[in-house]
């Protein structure tokens, strides 16, 4: 179903994204990196959607949340393929409008779009799906609880490339995390309103100095250490019981996952499945892994032939080679068992 629709919608859809204007300079930045590999992110969505009707008790998907959805992108492939229902959830005001013009101009408009969260929406769904959204949730336990609350018989596919297992993208993302936390980085183009672009840790410090501005420089240096991966309200709770009990907290155990003080938003947290199975699991959700390849539509033969070889091994070596990940979850009234989890990845 899927599949069979991914060349259609690269040869009718794609060309007309072109000729949209009126949405963001950051949405514009982005449909142009997404048409550069048009058959690539086509079967991403693609996969993403076959993962999730495949478990779906009725092998089939009629009423879909495209979570955290951008650009609508993958809401407008779903309808496409022939998903009757599709419902786009975003919590950024600029991007949820963007994708409603988009939509429009594709004449792939979902049934709503929703800029907020997901318990505000009229209707339950049979699947939430999202696409590079799972590893910027600031507090996942939440995400968990309202999908089982407001939506109790959804699977779950979040794809994502902050792929902790695979050496070379881990590396990367790593020096990234280091860079936003310690040295900040000047705007790229299209940058989103929200976004912060100061080091991380400054940020914290201004924001402890500025609530309590009678702390040591010590213990200002320590804490703003200690808060890396909270926001602000966090921030300020953490602040408090240190001056109530004198015990310094522990800083975060990952050595490079960070967030934005001001909104939450991770750093392309790298999360293992051992640490997802942990937080889904008190809401009895079953998660297992499954991994998206390279792009076989290289210009260059050699690229081509590579990104295949490639392909191949992670067929057998899965998130170690495969440079994106699908965290597929379905819902168990009792505790499940799950297959065997994947060794720790190196940090």
């Amino acid at each position: 179903m899927f599949i069979e629709a991914e060349k259609a919608f690269v040869k009718e859809v794609f060309p007309k994204l072109a000729s949209i204007t009126n949405i963001t300079p950051y949405s514009r930045e982005y449909l142009n990196r997404l048409m550069l590999h048009p058959e690539y992110y086509t079967h991403i969505y693609a996969r993403i959607l076959t993962y999730a009707q495949s478990a779906s008790p009725f092998q089939k998907i009629t009423t879909l949340m495209d979570y955290g959805g951008g650009t609508g992108l993958l809401s407008a492939f779903a309808l496409f393929a022939g998903i009757p229902h599709v419902y786009y959830v975003d919590i950024f005001p600029d991007a949820t409008s963007d994708a409603q013009r988009i939509g429009a101009h594709l004449q792939l408009q979902a049934n709503r779009y929703l800029n907020g969260e997901m318990q505000s929406l009229p209707a339950q769904v049979d699947a939430i799906v999202s696409m590079d959204v799972i590893e910027h949730i600031y507090h996942l336990p939440t995400f968990f609880k309202n999908s089982v609350l407001y939506h109790p018989h959804a699977v779950h596919a979040h794809s994502t490339g902050a792929n902790p297992y695979h050496p070379v993208i881990r590396r990367r993302l790593q020096l990234m995390q280091y860079t936003n936390e310690w040295k900040g980085q000047k705007p790229p183009p299209g940058a989103k309103p929200t976004d912060i672009f100061e080091p991380y840790i400054r940020i914290r410090k201004q924001l402890i100095h500025q609530q309590f501005p009678f702390i040591k420089p010590d213990d200002l240096q320590q804490l703003s250490i200690a808060s890396r991966g909270l926001q602000q309200e966090d921030i300020f709770a953490m602040v408090t019981q240190f001056l109530e009990t004198g015990s310094m907290p522990k800083p975060l155990s990952h050595p490079t996952n960070t967030c934005n003080p001001l909104n939450g938003n991770w750093s392309e947290r790298l999360l293992t499945l051992r640490e997802i199975r942990h937080v889904a699991a008190p809401f009895h959700l079953s998660v297992k892994l499954k991994t998206i390849g390279y792009n076989p539509n290289k210009k260059s033969t050699m690229a081509k032939v590579a990104a295949q070889l490639l392909n191949m091994v992670g067929s057998v070596c899965g998130p170690y080679i495969h440079p994106l990940m699908v965290f597929l979850m379905t819902p168990d009234d009792a505790p499940s068992s799950n297959p065997p989890v994947p060794p720790p990845a190196p940090q």
